[in-house]
């Protein structure tokens, strides 16, 4: 998107904006910016994945920030005075990607950070750098504030428009620190961040929150209807509005973060394996999904395998009290929940009972190999295979026996097959005994490494 953003105006030879914004400001900004740059939010989120920017000194209420930068282009963020301006400026960015010309107007104001190559500043710009000590992060880390107006042309800056970016930038810097995985699961569950932000004698609190309260309600993705696209719209709207009511109720992190991801996988459970149908669950339906596929299918720790049935509970007596599920379902399904919880958290912590994608997640986890590391996890099955190919070899001839000549006490040995776990196998602990007999630790004998 940023290539939309900037215009033909003139083109600011000062930060300090002919005295509008002062050096105080101006110190703080670059310091933040410096951050922001080391923290990279834009190597983690696409643009569409906009926050909401809370500064209730500024009177900013759910503005829209959208990170940019994915593609290596333009790094930084825009900022948009709400959801609604956020939607225009997509709306001339998808006409003009259309028609190939030049934007005339942007449908909004926008405020820009973004990071450019040292030669691209102006002079008296990096003059002003080196006079005054700001700090710059990299060679193409040089921080640059844009108002850029409807007529796409750049506009001279104030100093509110630097202290705004300047407290969205760090919001944004603490926000990726503390949640850096939001991104990749860009889950429903709301995710906020406060920060007190100082700039000269002035402390500003801003919050972000992801995702963006706009997109609620908004078709996720590209999904085609045809193919499921509708039932997991409906999915997303009835889990955000199930996790709103349970953090009104008082529920926190983690506990609402392992509400979503079961609610996730109890609703890809219903439309991928059950009738394909958001509603009409019934308790056998749910014992299927706790005795089966859970344990089958879905990788979770024993804090999130304990919560589960209470948190399945919590959200079928939800689905009743709103009306979505009739109470007598919603009694005997619980009813079913609790009859089954210990034989649920036995089974999901039985490796006997992983499927084979499980089991391979398992392994890697416990081989201490991240399974989003696409590098790891080539170079662990890599070795996986070569030991499978070892172990299905022809045996070599048996060593002379003991007395033969030539034979030394060496070669009388059995030969020793190297021990490869079998997919949902357990691993033995790294400093236990190797299973393949050595008498070695697994960790210095047969562990993949």
């Amino acid at each position: 998107m940023a290539e939309h953003v900037h215009g033909e105006g003139d083109e600011a030879e000062s930060y300090l904006e002919a005295g509008r914004v002062s050096v105080e400001t101006v110190t703080a900004f670059f310091e933040v910016a410096a951050g922001l740059y080391r923290v990279a939010p834009w190597k983690l989120a696409w643009d569409s994945q906009v926050l909401a920017l809370d500064v209730p000194a500024y009177g900013v209420q759910q503005a829209c920030l959208s990170i940019i930068g994915r593609l290596g282009e333009s790094l930084g963020f825009l900022l948009f005075e709400s959801f609604e301006k956020y939607r225009a400026f997509q709306a001339m960015a998808k006409q003009h990607d259309e028609s190939g010309r030049s934007p005339e107007n942007l449908g909004t104001s926008l405020l820009s950070l973004d990071f450019d190559r040292g030669a691209d500043i102006p002079p008296t710009m990096r003059k002003e750098i080196a006079a005054h000590g700001w700090e710059v992060a990299g060679p193409e880390a040089y921080p640059r504030v844009l108002l850029t107006e409807p007529d796409v042309l750049a506009r001279p800056l104030t100093d509110r428009d630097v202290r705004l970016v300047t407290v969205a930038a760090a919001a944004v810097t603490a926000f990726v620190k503390q949640h850096e995985d939001v991104f990749e699961a860009w889950s429903p569950v709301p995710r906020s961040h406060e920060v007190a932000v100082k700039i000269g004698t002035e402390q500003v609190t801003a919050r972000v929150t992801a995702p963006h309260p706009g997109l609620e309600g908004e078709e996720d993705g590209d999904e085609d209807e045809s193919e499921g696209g509708r039932e997991r719209k409906v999915v997303n709207q009835l889990m955000r509005a199930f996790l709103a009511a349970e953090a009104q109720a008082g529920q926190k992190e983690p506990w609402l973060s392992m509400a979503g991801f079961v609610c996730e996988s109890l609703y890809g459970y219903k439309l991928d394996y059950g009738d394909g149908e958001v509603d009409g669950f019934t308790a056998v339906a749910v014992e299927e999904y706790l005795l089966d596929y859970f344990p089958r299918k879905v990788t979770a720790d024993d804090e999130v395998i304990q919560a589960t049935p209470d948190i399945l509970t919590r959200h079928f007596n939800w689905l009743g009290a709103t009306g979505k599920l009739a109470q007598k379902k919603v009694e005997s399904i619980c009813k079913r929940i609790e009859a089954k919880r210990s034989s649920f958290v036995r089974r999901a912590n039985d490796p006997s009972r992983f499927g084979l994608a499980k089991g391979f997640v398992t392994m890697m986890q416990a081989a201490g190999v991240d399974p989003s590391d696409e590098k790891a996890v080539a170079r662990f099955m890599a070795n996986y295979n070569a030991q499978v190919a070892r172990e299905m070899a022809p045996a070599a001839a048996p060593p002379p026996p003991l007395g033969e000549p030539g034979a030394s006490s060496r070669a009388a040995r059995s030969p020793r097959q190297r021990w490869t776990p079998r997919p949902g196998e357990p691993l033995p602990a790294p400093t236990s005994l190797c299973p393949c007999g050595s008498g070695k630790r697994y960790k210095k004998c047969c562990l993949v490494r």
